[in-house]
């Protein structure tokens, strides 16, 4: 004959069972996703996100590359345009050396021009 067991954590048991029949549902889905589908769909997006990712970085990379060359192109426009600048001040300063010497140069010949006189 069978005699009942009177078991003091019948109870702590009890939840237990309850606690791993939700989980088990929540993992499986009980008619809706679940944890397993959740998991499954997050591995594709994150795979998708990380060759969106990859797309996005090229791009970034070529952007940088152009912009970097265009900076490069800027550059060289206004050192081109600071020569020229130079040039233009140098050529003013030779043609005021060439005025000032002939004016000095006069001056000397008139001056000589009086002394022999």
């Amino acid at each position: 004959m069978l005699t009942e067991h009177n078991c003091p954590h019948a109870g702590n048991i009890g939840a237990l069972m309850k606690t791993v029949e939700r989980l088990e549902g929540a993992i499986d889905g009980n008619g809706s996703k679940g944890l397993l589908k959740d998991v499954t769909i997050n591995k594709t997006e994150i795979s998708e996100m990380n060759k969106d990712l990859g797309s996005m970085a090229t791009s970034l990379l070529a952007l940088a590359k152009s912009q970097i060359e265009q900076d490069a192109i800027e550059k060289s426009k206004v050192e081109s345009s600071d020569k020229r600048s130079n040039a233009v001040k140098m050529v003013g300063v030779l043609i005021s050396i060439v005025i000032g010497s002939a004016a000095v140069l006069k001056i000397v010949l008139d001056f000589v021009a009086k002394m022999n006189v």
